[in-house]
């Protein structure tokens, strides 16, 4: 989505979670382009939370999430939204996942538009952490 938008004329830029050490998974993107909050032994002490209860990388589930950890993710995911949003001044944000951080990106900023994918893993670790 980000290329084509970008083919089409669109400045986009992305936020993601990666493990420390790893590089965009997105072929094409620069630095400029490419935001990231890092995951084991980088800003956020533990395994990347994954959508499923298996990733084919090391992950941790959602339900296995301490209450401080989850505390921790929404911190430190909310300052890197603070922070880019000033610089970059976006018109929307897509977000993907209906879960986390899709809720903390709404509650950050209730103003800005707003477009959620829902990819159905994430309702699915919402029950599973839930109930």
């Amino acid at each position: 989505m980000l290329r084509e938008g970008a083919k089409q004329g669109y400045k986009n830029f992305l936020l993601a979670g990666l493990p420390e050490g790893e590089d965009s998974p997105l072929a094409g993107l620069g630095p400029e382009e490419s935001h990231f909050v890092r995951f084991q032994a980088g800003t956020l002490p533990f395994e990347i939370v994954g959508m499923s209860d298996v990733m084919p990388y090391p992950s941790k589930r959602w339900r296995d999430l301490s209450a401080l950890e989850v505390e921790n993710y929404e911190k430190v995911f909310a300052a890197k939204l603070t922070s880019l949003v000033q610089d970059l001044q976006p018109d929307l944000i897509h977000s993907h996942h209906l879960w986390i951080l899709t809720a903390l990106t709404r509650r950050v900023f209730p103003r800005l538009p707003l477009v959620a994918t829902c990819h159905g893993s994430d309702l699915r670790q919402f029950h599973s952490a839930t109930t």
